[in-house]
């Protein structure tokens, strides 16, 4: 019986000695997985386990590095593209102004294509850019109280008079819209998310923008009548460079920004689509409540500096 339980005793420990780094390991994959390079797997034994875990660091340390280059190199390329490109959009449209500009002509045509090109391009760079901020941490937003319907409204006026696009209709209902939020970064959500509409949905179509306060929290959906999405592409349309349908225009970049910055400000997102019914982009942010000191506090606070006031007297 002895000899029998110091093998059980002696098989427990060697299989704990193997199954516990392996464990670790497991897990440390797992972050590696999530994108998380700075995770370290633990070496216990200069073993073979030891070994994959030396593999495994090393791994995670160059492609850390890589991306890191990556986002660099980005970031350096769209800030080089950002001066040509305003020069062009700026000359295009002084050329469409000046004197002697004839709407019907060969050279208004041209500009008009340069200038929506030129515009096209200058939201991809932005995008390259917003991409190298999130991938560096460095993306920053500046929070403060304000009304959503009134962000979402001027969104809504951008795009409504614009012809050869689908209709747009914009509701609001419920009680007050105010979030804590960064009023350029809530601009850049809601115009992409109107953008990719548009660009899924026919001339004949209708895209809905909705907004409803509640007492915590404030809802905003986007809908269309558009093309739709396959079920199995949802969960990555928020993914970095994911393109749906390569033929369209567009760097995959826009909706795994818009993930990003709705989570920057305490919000969630979520995508539901059919093909051929349409698409419904929801985004839910917490509702803002403005810190008020109660007057009863307020009084026993006066009433303590009398006292002691009182007491120095």
């Amino acid at each position: 019986i002895l000899i029998i339980g110091f093998f059980i005793f002696t098989l427990s420990m060697i299989s704990k000695s193997i199954i516990e780094p392996l464990q670790k390991l497991n897990k440390t994959a797992e972050e590696f997985a999530k994108g998380n390079f700075d995770a370290v797997a633990s070496k216990r034994y200069n073993d073979e386990v030891g070994k994959l875990v030396d593999t495994m660091n090393f791994m995670a340390k160059e492609i850390k590095n890589t991306e890191k280059l990556k986002t660099e190199f980005v970031s350096s390329i769209s800030h080089e593209l950002r001066t040509p490109l305003t020069s062009i959009k700026g000359w295009s449209e002084t050329l469409q102004m000046s004197e002697g500009y004839k709407k019907d002509s060969d050279v208004a045509i041209g500009l008009n294509i340069i200038s929506s090109e030129a515009e096209r391009l200058s939201t991809m760079v932005e995008e390259l850019l917003d991409f190298s901020r999130f991938q560096s941490n460095n993306m920053k937003v500046i929070k403060k109280p304000l009304n959503l319907k009134d962000v979402i409204f001027q969104v809504y006026r951008q795009f409504s008079n614009r012809r050869s696009i689908a209709k747009i209709t914009c509701d609001f209902s419920g009680d007050d819209t105010i979030v804590n939020a960064d009023i350029n970064r809530l601009k850049q959500i809601y115009i992409n998310l109107l953008s990719n509409s548009i660009k899924f949905t026919k001339e004949d179509g209708l895209i809905e923008i909705i907004a409803i306060g509640y007492k915590d929290e404030i809802v905003t959906v986007v809908k269309d009548n558009g093309i739709g999405i396959k079920k199995e592409n949802i969960p990555h349309l928020t993914e970095k460079f994911y393109k749906v349908n390569s033929s369209i225009p567009g760097n995959g970049l826009g909706l795994a920004i818009v993930d990003e910055l709705v989570k920057l400000q305490d919000g969630t997102m979520s995508i539901e689509s059919e093909v051929g019914i349409g698409t419904t982009t929801t985004i839910v942010f917490p509702a803002y409540k403005e810190e008020k000191i109660e007057t009863q506090d307020f009084e026993q606070s006066l009433e303590l500096e009398k006292i002691s006031d009182e007491t120095k007297v």
